[in-house]
């Protein structure tokens, strides 16, 4: 960030945002503690290359503790006829989960319709816990696109205390949005090791617009446990769970005005190398959304209420809530917000919490945002309270 920060006062078009963050929360204790988080985000082009980057220093669990800081992008890019390359710490997108990578990116466009992608470089970070950072991985895809269908099809390896080699596939065909046309897509990707080979990640997706403004899409999923927040391991399943596979149905509608409703379910199961009642049967789990999006524009009354729901035979809950954006004066953005979370998880008594915030953005300029908030987590014995003001500054080309 420093290098980016040096070259950007000589490059050309520089632009920098900076974030600064101040909060006070109470602990699980009870106890207040005061935090502070300072990012920095900054493009410049230099010569041939574009450089850009994003990091952040700070005090997440309280200015007496020690500072502790990341780098989460650091690249230059540049291109040259029919190739284009990009070095440094950059994410790197997999059908399976994402890492980042510490290395080179290079894409050669063969024709309008065909391109070829080759990473190479150290996966400094994955996203299944557990895996041991500064992994060597190298990337090979080709990628196809004419009209509303494109296609991609990779391989991918990595050196851990074993050799790990990976092949996925991606098809999708996407007419525009508004022709009456069915949206199909597929994701399919495997991974072997000493010799073995499993399935994991597959996907199936039917899209069908029946008239104008309503959509429906069903899909069957199967995944193998990634350490992700999607498994829900600890409400679906007593145990941690090895692999999922879920259908489901969703249906959103749009109206004239943009609003959006977006309403799905669908059944999990869950497979688990234990077996607590020795059944040999995988766990089943229920997953629900119910969303209202609306497009109120400003200064006016904009409510957006929510639910969702999962159980399993680790337990349930539900999340009830919605948000509030009030007819405030600009340059104030004023929103309003609450929810109501009762949960039960096995041989327990059900509990709930209460959930209760506001936010308020001051656009103070070009340059400039100002926003404060607060939030309250009421649950017994201890409420939570975390308060917050934050400063947006934009400097060189501004917004």
């Amino acid at each position: 960030m420093i290098a980016l920060l040096a070259l950007s006062a000589r490059a050309e078009d520089p632009q920098l945002r900076s974030e600064t963050l101040f909060q006070a929360r109470t602990d699980l204790t009870g106890e207040l503690f005061y935090g502070g988080i300072e990012a920095l985000r900054g493009t410049a082009t230099t010569g041939p290359a574009r450089l850009e980057g994003y990091g952040d220093l700070g005090w997440r669990q309280g200015f007496d503790q020690p500072v502790d800081g990341e780098i989460y992008l650091l690249t230059a890019d540049g291109e040259a006829g029919a190739v284009r390359w990009t070095l440094g710490r950059q994410p790197l997108l997999l059908p399976t989960w994402n890492r980042r990578l510490d290395g080179g990116w290079l894409t050669v466009r063969a024709d309008r319709s065909l391109r070829v992608d080759l990473a190479a470089g150290i996966a400094s970070r994955s996203g299944s816990p557990g895996a041991v950072g500064g992994v060597p991985v190298g990337r090979l895809a080709l990628a196809w696109e004419r009209g509303p269908a494109r296609a991609r099809a990779g391989l991918w390896g990595e050196l851990a205390d074993e050799a790990v080699g990976h092949a996925d596939l991606e098809a999708r065909l996407a007419p525009d949005a508004e022709q009456l046309a069915p949206q199909l897509g597929l994701v399919a990707a495997v991974g072997t090791t000493r010799g073995d080979t499993a399935l994991e990640r597959g996907r199936v997706d039917l899209g069908i617009r029946a008239m104008p403004g309503v959509r429906t899409t069903a899909w069957v999923e199967h995944r193998e446990t990634l350490g992700t927040p999607a498994l829900r391991s600890d409400i679906l399943a007593t145990f941690a769970p090895t692999g999922s596979d879920a259908a489901g149905l969703g249906v959103g509608i749009d109206d004239r005005k943009r609003d959006r409703l977006w309403l799905s379910g669908s059944v999990q199961r869950w497979s688990t190398d234990v077996d607590p009642e020795g059944a040999g049967d995988p766990a089943l789990g229920l997953v629900g959304e119910v969303r209202y999006d609306p497009r109120c524009g400003g200064q006016r009354w904009c409510l957006s209420p929510s639910w969702q729901g999962v159980s399993g035979d680790g337990g349930w809950y539900q999340r009830a809530g919605a948000s509030l954006g009030l007819p405030v004066p600009s340059p104030l953005d004023l929103q309003v917000r609450g929810a109501w979370v009762p949960w039960r998880k096995p041989h327990l008594e059900q509990r709930s919490a209460a959930v209760a915030g506001a936010t308020a953005v001051v656009d103070a300029g070009r340059w400039l945002d100002l926003e404060a908030g607060c939030d309250l987590w009421f649950e017994e014995p201890t409420p939570e309270t975390r308060a917050w003001v934050a400063v947006q500054l934009d400097a060189g080309g501004g917004r």
